[in-house]
């Protein structure tokens, strides 16, 4: 069982790890491997790891890794006949470090933010919303923004700017 795997089922673990100073261009190399698990076979994962170097953010590396997990999952299964998800990294204004999922392909038709991103804190019974009310709390928690943006039935995009760990005043709680 990977890394990732075993935190998903101790998420009381995660609760204790302190936060540190983490790259999102390493943490999602070196969480690819189980990213590419994750999606159908006729879904592909692209990354584009951009300009962030030596840009981190503070945060618990579960939390970062779910937030990942959730969104890749959820743009995957957004896909009726297959496309590509890709995973992006930038600095976001030019300062914070940002982290995008857009979906290209055969994705379901746009729909909005609202549901998208729900704004209650559990899962619908049928888990359709794959946690995405569960990455908005992370994101929240470490002080990041979460955006949505659907120009087209096929391209869907959610980014999360985060701050750099230098600007974290207090840890994520």
């Amino acid at each position: 069982m990977d890394h990732v795997a075993q935190q998903l089922i101790s998420p009381h673990r995660a609760e204790m790890v302190t936060p540190e100073p983490i790259d999102l261009n390493r943490l999602i190399v070196e969480c690819e491997g189980m990213l590419k698990r994750a999606v159908a076979p006729d879904v592909s994962l692209r990354l584009e790891l951009g300009a962030v170097e030596g840009s981190s953010v503070r945060a618990r590396r579960w939390d970062l890794e779910r937030i990942l997990l959730h969104l890749v999952v959820n743009a995957a299964r957004g896909m009726v006949l297959g496309g590509v998800v890709v995973v992006e990294t930038s600095s976001a204004h030019g300062v914070r470090p940002s982290v995008s999922i857009t979906v290209s392909g055969s994705a379901t038709a746009p729909t909005s933010s609202a549901r998208i991103i729900p704004r209650s804190s559990t899962s619908s019974q049928d888990h359709s919303d794959l946690g995405l009310a569960a990455v908005a709390r992370f994101v929240q928690r470490l002080n990041g923004v979460l955006q949505f943006e659907s120009d087209s039935e096929r391209r869907t995009r959610i980014q999360i700017d985060l701050p750099l760990a230098s600007d974290s005043q207090d840890d994520p709680a």
